[in-house]
């Protein structure tokens, strides 16, 4: 579950009164037609969806060596809305495994990052690449 009052969570701090005024039907920050017609109810913030993700993804099990160092997107989409209850936990797919082109000593892996709720339903869905150190040839210790 998203617990938006969570102290290690300072995205989750800061969105929780926004959540909370939007509940109340305050006016200014978003109209019942909007919030009813684009997103069928209340539903956070996209961005606060990544930010919940890479938290969930620092403490995910998917270490590469020289840990997680963002190289950039090639698709970043969030195909449903994260609703006030959902229950968040990701999966991640490791795609390819490439060598660097432009830096011998490095390489580059491609992860499907893919943020589900409580029922499997997809919310977020990422395709990142990470550097990481490369071994040389014969570094094996095995």
């Amino acid at each position: 579950m998203v617990d938006f009052r969570a102290e290690w969570c300072a995205p989750c701090r800061a969105i929780a009164p926004v959540l909370e005024e939007i509940a109340e039907g305050s006016e200014g920050r978003m109209t019942e037609a909007a919030r009813d017609k684009i997103f069928g109810g209340l539903a956070a913030s996209g961005w606060h969806t990544a930010a919940v993700t890479m938290r969930r993804l620092v403490e995910s099990d998917l270490k590469p060596a020289g840990g997680i160092v963002g190289a950039g997107f090639d698709e970043f989409r969030w195909p449903r809305p994260v609703r006030p209850g959902d229950e968040l936990h990701i999966e991640n797919e490791v795609l390819e495994v490439r060598p660097s082109r432009s830096r011998p000593n490095q390489g580059l892996i491609e992860v499907r990052t893919t943020t589900l709720n409580q029922n499997d339903e997809a919310l977020q869905v990422t395709i990142g690449n990470l550097v990481i150190p490369r071994r040389r040839y014969g570094d094996r210790n095995e």
